[in-house]
Parts: structure tokens; C-alpha cells; sequence
């Protein structure tokens, strides 16, 4: 026997992928190198796991086949989980923006000043839980919870709600505009560390697809299931496979690197090979100098026979 409404599956089995991403990405963030695209993507998933899971407590309120009216308190929870689900919403759109920023580049006055989005954003919640941004419905709009009537006792929308839907329309097409954006040489960003760059845009196309289908048919008075848990779940796993993918080449870059570095054929004077000087120099400057190595200018130390990575070439 379910303990849930069938109809609202789709967003359990989005908290369960997404829950597990974020945890094994923090993993991987704090043990395997601390990249911050790692954190950033894994503190993403987190927020949307966390919304995926409000929604299906959401629409699970109700219980099909039960009177809307006899479930106590219905609506002033269907409040209060809103409310909490938009609080999150926020944290999601300053924590998007700043993954493309860092993904891309920009050196735009947001990028530059990214915690002054996330302090706006952050001040901006009070306001969800103020009526004039949600208020508690007092009649159901269906008799029961059924997937076409989700949730029974949707919240009134108020005034402040037209801001937040035009903030989130905005925070999408700055993202597909930065990501579709020709990068500039000089950006210094980290796309290299995502090698499926269409997948990542395909993936960001997705999930603003599926909020602006949401908000159109909440417009229109529709309380029936929501598509984002949808969007977020196939955003989560194609950013995953690229971020993943990203490590694998760069560690095998790294091993053809000292392959190289390893079996480089000729040698400087007195038996050093180059790539044993280049590895000494920069990390001798109170130490001494291989005998033979050039000193570069400006830099102290004595010669001597002495190599400190001690790649000494027979």
C-alpha cells in the first residue's frame, strides 16, 4: 500500500537522484580537490533536491480520494511549504548565476560581485512570508487531490509574486545568454573543466523550460502536478556526467604530463635532465642551483651537485 498520491512519484524519485549527487559532489569537493564548480554544483542539486521534496509534501497534503475540506489545516501548510519552497527558490537563482559565472568567466559587475546577489536575494525572503506574496486559500479549487488538482488549496497569489516570476524569467535568460555567449580568450574561466559544453546548455535550456511552462499554467489557474522536479533531475544528471567527465581527462592529462616529463630524452649539463631543472628552480630560491643549470636572473643560491627532486639521469 502507497503512503502517497501516485501521481506526485516523479517528484520523490527527483529528491532521491539529486539528494545522493549533491552528497557524493560535497564528497568529492572536500576529499578529491577543491574545485568550485564541484561546490557550487553540488549546493545547486541540494536546493532543488530540497524543493523537490516540498513539492511532493505539497501535493501529498491531500491524500486522494479525501474531501479537501476535512483535511485540517490544509491550506495554512499548503502555505507555509510554499512559502519555505520560494525561500529556496532564491537560494537556487543566486547560486545558478554564480555557477556560470564561474563556469563561463564573466567579469561582468555581478560576477565581480557575486555576494552582493546572494545578500540581495537573501533579503528578499521576509518578504515571501508576508500575505501580499502568498495568502492561504479558504475554499479548495477541487473537490479532492487528483493529478489534474495536485493541490487542492493552491495559495492565492498577491502583488509581490509578479516580481519574483519576473526575477526568475530574468536570472534564466542572463544564464542562456552567458552560456550561449562566444566566451572571450581572456575570460579565465573554467568551461575546460566541463567538456560536454552543449550538454551543459541543453541541460540549462531544460530546466528553464519547465519553470516557464509551470508559471504559465499556474497563471492560467492550473493546481495540477508540477514539471520543474522534472527539469532539475535532467539538469542534475547531464551537469554530473560532464563535471565527472572533466575530472577522468584532466587526471589523464596529468598522467601524460609526467609521462613525458619522466622520459624526456636529452639531458642539461652534469647529468640533470631539463625537466629536473625546471621542477628545481621554482622552488629554490633559498636553496642552491644544479651545477650547469642556468640561474635566471634575480634568483639566489649557489651551484652545486645537489638536485631536490633527484631526477638524476644515469
Amino acid at each position: 500500500m502507497l503512503y502517497f498520491n501516485t501521481f506526485t512519484l516523479h517528484e520523490l524519485v527527483a529528491f532521491a537522484v539529486m539528494a545522493p549527487l549533491a552528497l557524493l559532489f560535497y564528497v568529492i569537493y572536500w576529499k578529491f580537490g577543491r574545485r568550485h564548480l564541484d561546490l557550487l554544483y553540488a549546493s545547486l542539486v541540494a536546493c532543488c533536491a530540497a524543493v523537490a521534496l516540498l513539492t511532493f509534501l505539497i501535493e501529498n497534503l491531500v491524500p486522494a480520494g479525501t474531501p479537501a475540506r476535512e483535511v485540517v489545516g490544509a491550506a495554512e501548510r499548503t502555505v507555509l511549504l510554499s512559502r519555505i519552497q520560494y525561500a529556496f527558490g532564491l537560494v537556487v537563482m543566486a547560486l545558478q548565476l554564480h555557477f556560470v559565472f564561474r563556469y563561463r568567466g564573466a567579469r561582468s559587475f555581478l560576477a565581480r560581485h557575486i555576494g552582493l546577489v546572494y545578500a540581495l536575494l537573501l533579503a528578499a525572503i521576509p518578504c515571501i512570508w508576508s500575505n501580499w506574496f502568498l495568502a492561504p486559500r479558504a475554499q479548495p479549487v477541487g473537490p479532492t487531490s487528483s493529478w489534474r488538482v495536485a493541490v487542492p488549496f493552491l495559495p492565492e497569489d498577491g502583488f509581490l509574486v509578479l516580481p519574483y516570476v519576473g526575477l526568475w524569467l530574468l536570472v534564466q535568460a542572463t544564464t542562456l545568454v552567458l552560456l550561449y555567449r562566444p566566451a572571450s580568450r581572456r575570460s579565465g574561466g573554467e568551461e575546460s573543466a566541463l567538456p560536454f559544453g552543449s550538454l551543459v546548455r541543453l541541460s540549462f535550456v531544460v530546466l528553464a523550460a519547465t519553470a516557464l511552462v509551470d508559471i504559465i499554467l499556474a497563471a492560467s489557474g492550473w493546481a495540477g502536478i508540477a514539471l520543474i522536479p522534472a527539469g532539475a533531475v535532467l539538469i542534475s544528471v547531464m551537469v554530473a556526467a560532464a563535471l565527472m567527465k572533466g575530472r577522468l581527462d584532466a587526471e589523464r592529462q596529468r598522467q601524460r604530463l609526467d609521462r613525458e616529463a619522466s622520459t624526456e630524452s636529452w639531458r642539461s649539463p652534469r647529468g640533470f635532465s631539463r625537466a629536473c631543472c625546471r621542477r628545481c628552480r621554482p622552488g629554490c630560491r633559498a636553496s642552491s642551483w644544479p651545477v650547469g643549470a642556468v640561474r635566471p636572473p634575480g634568483r639566489a643560491g649557489t651551484p652545486t651537485t645537489s638536485c631536490p627532486c633527484r631526477m638524476e639521469t644515469g
